[in-house]
């Protein structure tokens, strides 16, 4: 294994993390734990993320047990512009060489974007952003004026696929986007083997299995 030198720069980094549950905040908190040995950082994500009734009969946050070894700061109200505009002040006091956003949803924009808008008033800060989405997969009337906020406050972009590096050209032709396709999730535990797993779901030794992946939302 390379052990790779730490770099002295001090960046910030945005996002969904523990205790928040889904997707964003694994991949978030592996991003952590693989920065933190890289470079001198520091982790925020939300006191509040999203308003209650937009998860009915459910939590937003995680059962699992929070991670011992990373340091996440709570501190930023999504749906609060005076929270938005105190870590933008925040941040711009602690001249952080990177602040890093991870951007999945235009709801995110405001928050984001006049975070970034406030700490960019500090020329030496370099805003850049990690994008699962530019454009949503259930478009609504503000998004593209919402994502155009925020890309106009971000100095540089990574996406994390082919087609949402073509999606950052119908917001800017300016700014440098650079592919680095999302890797694999390496968080479940070793693997085991297969036919451990088919006795478990008591399945035949030669039984054709097919796997069968996808998120289905009820969209009525």
């Amino acid at each position: 294994m390379i052990k790779m030198k730490k770099s002295t720069h001090k960046v910030v980094f945005f996002s969904a993390l523990p205790p928040f549950r889904g997707g964003i905040s694994d991949f978030s908190e592996l991003v952590v734990s693989a920065m933190e040995q890289l470079c001198d950082l520091k982790a925020f994500t939300f006191k509040k993320q999203y308003p209650n009734f937009l998860f009915p009969g459910k939590t937003q946050f995680s059962d699992s047990p929070a991670p011992e070894n990373l340091k996440i700061i709570r501190q930023v109200n999504a749906i609060n512009p005076f929270s938005w505009i105190r870590n933008g002040l925040f941040l711009l006091s602690q001249k952080p060489d990177i602040i890093l956003f991870k951007y999945w949803l235009p709801f995110m924009a405001p928050c984001f974007g006049v975070i970034s808008m406030i700490a960019g008033w500090r020329k030496s800060i370099k805003r850049l952003a990690i994008l699962d989405n530019i454009i949503p997969h259930e478009k609504r009337f503000l998004d593209a004026l919402l994502t155009s906020f925020f890309v106009w406050n971000i100095d540089a972009f990574l996406a994390m696929s082919h087609s949402v590096a073509s999606d950052v050209k119908r917001f800017t032709l300016k700014k440098k986007c650079v592919l680095s396709p999302h890797p694999l999730f390496d968080n479940f535990g070793p693997p085991i083997d297969k036919m451990v797993a088919r006795n478990y779901f008591g399945l035949n030794e030669n039984q054709k299995v097919l796997l069968f992946f996808l998120f289905i939302q009820n969209f009525f």
